[in-house]
């Protein structure tokens, strides 16, 4: 994924925050379009929409009243979980020097700003690097409680 990122932002060189951006959602969009198809595959199966369809519901009806509610779940948790890799992935792309440039911050800039001076003022570095961690576990444990939420019986399956 990052290999896509990096590739993406070398091919459209719109410049800083822009060119991140375009690049991220080109990369996540894969992603999220390979768990939604796969999520409407296996609703299209369903009784209920079979029922529909015989009922004489149209595509557009099906699609909006049956499978898009269906799914939404799945795709509620699933954007939860990109966002830690978004902020993580900007974050290292800015410490390399390749993401958002200054006179603009990220906690990537912070971060490799910080670098320099761990010697002599370790906490220029820990604050970024905290504030990264914090963010993605929090992040992270509200995806797990979605999950969880939107679908009690994922956590039955062994």
């Amino acid at each position: 994924f990052l290999l896509v990122v990096i590739t993406l932002m070398v091919v459209f060189d719109f410049g800083g925050f822009v060119n991140i951006l375009v690049s991220l959602a080109l990369g996540f969009w894969i992603t999220m379009a390979r768990v939604v198809r796969s999520r409407v595959a296996e609703l299209r199966k369903v009784l209920y929409v079979d029922a529909a369809k015989s009922l004489g519901a149209g595509i557009i009806r099906i699609f909006c009243v049956h499978i898009l509610p269906n799914a939404f779940n799945v795709i509620v948790v699933t954007v939860t979980f990109m966002i830690p890799m978004a902020i993580f992935v900007e974050s290292f792309l800015s410490f390399l020097g390749l993401g958002i440039t200054l006179p603009n911050a990220s906690w990537g800039t912070l971060a490799n700003d910080g670098l320099s001076a761990i010697s002599s003022h370790p906490h220029v570095l820990l604050f970024p690097a905290a504030a990264i961690c914090l963010t993605l576990f929090l992040f992270q444990a509200v995806g797990e409680a979605l999950r969880n939420a939107l679908d009690p019986r994922q956590g039955e399956q062994i």
